[in-house]
Parts: C-alpha cells; structure tokens; sequence
C-alpha cells in the first residue's frame, strides 16, 4: 500500500464512526478501494493521489458528469481507463471524439432508410449508441463513457441534446432493437431517458488546437485539472499489476449514491455558509453562479463526507476548485475579481482588503490551498494577456 498525504490526514475529525457517518462509510470504503486500484493498476499522482481519487468518487456520487482537463501525458486518460476498468471490462467505453462530430449523431446515431415491410426506418447506431442501450438493459450496474479529447470538436453541436437529457431526464435515447438484419425504432415507446447509471467523463488537451466551452457545458460538469508538479517526474514508472475489478458491493454504494439523497453531515451548515458569502464576493464582480451550482457543491460536500472527509473546510475547496473557478479558466477576468478570489481562498472568508497576485505568494498557510493556487495562476495568466 502506497503511503501519501491524503484527506483524512488534513481532517481534523476523520476519526468519526460509521453511526456518525449515517452510511456514508460505505462510499468512504468504495473510495479506499477505488484509490488501491489505481496504485496497482500503475498509477501515482504523488502527495494528492489520495485526494484525487478520492474526490474523484465523491464527484461521480454528486453529479455523473465529469471533465479532466490539463496538458497532454499528465495522466487523465490513465485514470479515466482506471476507473472504467474498476467498473469492470464490459462496462466503459472509450470514445476519442472526432473534428467533423457537427451534430449529436455522432453519439446518438440517426435514421437511414425504410425499407421494411412495415414501413419502419433503419437506423444507424454508432458503437456509443449500442452502449447507451447496454446500459439501459443493465439499469442496476454502473456504465462509463470516456469522450477522449472531447474539445477537437464543438463540444455544443454534438453533446447539447445529452447534457440536457441527463439534466431533465427528457427521452432523447432511440429506443431500438436489432431484428436480425437491421436496428429498428419501436413503435410503442421510440425514445428513452438517457440513462442514470451511465457516468460521463471527457478529457480535453488544453493546446491551441482546441476549441473553449461555452458556460453552458463547464456549468453542468464537474471539472479536474491535471498539472505535473515539480517533483513528480520519476526514471522508474510505477508498475502495472492489471488488478481485477471493484468488488460489486462497492459499484452498487456509488450507484445508490449518484441517484440517492443528500445526506446530513457536521460540516453541511459552514459550507453553506461560507457558499453564500462567496456568491456575495463573485455578485459585486458581476460573476456569481447559480441555484444548480450552489446545490451540487453542497452535494458534493455532503459526498465528501461520506467517502472520508469530515472537515468542511476541505469540502470547500474542492468545490470552488472543480466547480466555481473552470468558469474563469478561458474568459477573459479582471484581476480585481480574481484578486478577491485569491484573498478569499487564502483566508477562507471575505476581507475588507485583497491581495496583490504578482506578489510572491503570501507566507500564511492557505485555509483553501487548492483554490489559492488556482486563483493565483488565474490572475497571473490575466495580467500577462492584458
């Protein structure tokens, strides 16, 4: 077992018991599990590994939609395969999308031909359509889609109809079935929901070939950003031990979580608290986020909590790390707001005054280290656009 500094380590509460934790021990157990697999499955993210994967299942258990975003070779393909084959072989697909993706058939599929007695139309059904309709079949087991640098294309024309099928459960799905020579529409009910146990995870090159998503999709995603820090770069690769699967138990804890309720936790009240003054912050910039964003961070606190994490504090920079501060990644901002978010994250509150981001770092420790760090290089990449 690898030894790094993880959350529990930076809760000041993780010794509480499982009557404490109202279930949530179960999450925090699938977490662990998913964290030993993705060290014998080769990978090591050095000192954050644990908080990475960590957050990684407490993101899944709050919204089944997720981004990994960073330079290419930082290790999010690695870890999205990681975490389709914890799923298990059968369940995750990886998808690289194309340049010329210009409308959801790409994923979805579309009508040929009707040349059936019956009058019934021929469809086309992309291997990713076959797999939405696996998944469909096997409701009660956990799917993974992988869209591999999902930025080549407008992201928009080909995944709109999807992002708002998973948001209002509208049916959006053809509902086809195979007759032995061709898929076929059923009469009695054409169209589908997208399915609820089908996670979605994108990786996006951050490179000048790409194209910049819309508010639209970073608002309905929970977004990660990998960097390769100093100090990571090792001769010797860790070693791949082709681990089997998650234990089902540990699959059916996160499924019941994604589709379950929020659950009371110590931390639920500070997090709300701190939410609201920070949504005060971002309104006097004219940048503050919505009711969907403040109830999925609180989720997502409420997710952190159960997979380990008693310590709001740490609920909260994650929160404005993967769901607050992408917003701000590929717009233009002055650097009086990102200033304040710097101070904010430094101090974990408001305060009268802000911070010079082109100083030095400030020598205090960061209440939220994360999202200073962000914020920091946020101000730094403004200035020298300016």
């Amino acid at each position: 077992m690898h030894h790094s500094a993880s959350l529990h380590q930076r809760s000041a509460e993780s010794s509480a018991n499982a009557d404490q934790l109202r279930g949530g021990a179960a999450l925090q157990s699938a977490a662990e599990d998913f964290t030993q697999f993705t060290y014998d499955s080769g990978l090591d993210f050095g000192s954050g590994h644990v908080e990475l994967t960590h957050t990684v299942i407490a993101s899944l258990a709050t919204k089944p939609f997720m981004i990994f975003s960073g330079l290419s070779g930082a290790g999010k393909t690695r870890l999205a395969v990681a975490l389709g084959q914890w799923f298990g072989r059968e369940r995750y697909l990886i998808q690289p999308v194309r340049p010329d993706w210009t409308s959801p058939d790409a994923l979805l599929g579309n009508v040929m031909t009707a040349n059936t007695a019956d009058g019934r139309y021929a469809w086309y059904v992309p291997r990713t359509l076959e797999f939405v309709l696996s998944a469909l079949r096997s409701p009660r087991q956990p799917f993974l889609l992988v869209l591999e640098e999902m930025n080549l294309a407008h992201v928009e024309q080909y995944l709109a109809d999807i992002l708002s099928g998973m948001e209002s459960q509208h049916p959006i799905v053809p509902n086809l079935q195979h007759d032995g020579t061709a898929w076929r529409m059923r009469t009695e009910q054409p169209y589908l929901s997208w399915p609820e146990n089908l996670y979605l995870v994108g990786t996006i090159n951050i490179d000048e070939t790409t194209y910049a998503f819309s508010p639209k999709v970073i608002d309905r995603a929970t977004s990660i950003e990998f960097r390769v820090l100093p100090g990571s770069l090792h001769p010797d690769y860790p070693e791949a031990n082709a681990p089997a699967r998650a234990h089902e138990q540990h699959l059916t804890t996160l499924l019941n979580r994604t589709n379950g309720g929020d659950s009371e936790w110590r931390g639920r009240d500070q997090l709300a608290h701190s939410l609201q003054h920070l949504h005060r912050l971002l309104f006097e910039h004219d940048a503050e986020f919505g009711h969907r964003v403040f109830r999925e961070c609180m989720r997502f606190g409420a997710m952190m909590f159960e997979a380990g994490c008693t310590n709001h504090a740490v609920a909260l920079d994650y929160a404005i790390l993967y769901r607050i501060l992408p917003k701000f990644e590929h717009r233009r901002q002055s650097l009086a707001l990102l200033a304040a978010l710097a101070s904010f994250a430094l101090h974990g509150s408001v305060r009268p005054t802000t911070i010079d981001p082109l100083a030095p770092p400030s020598e205090a420790t960061p209440v939220l280290p994360n999202s200073y760090s962000k914020a920091l290089r946020l101000a730094r990449r403004a200035h020298s656009s300016s």
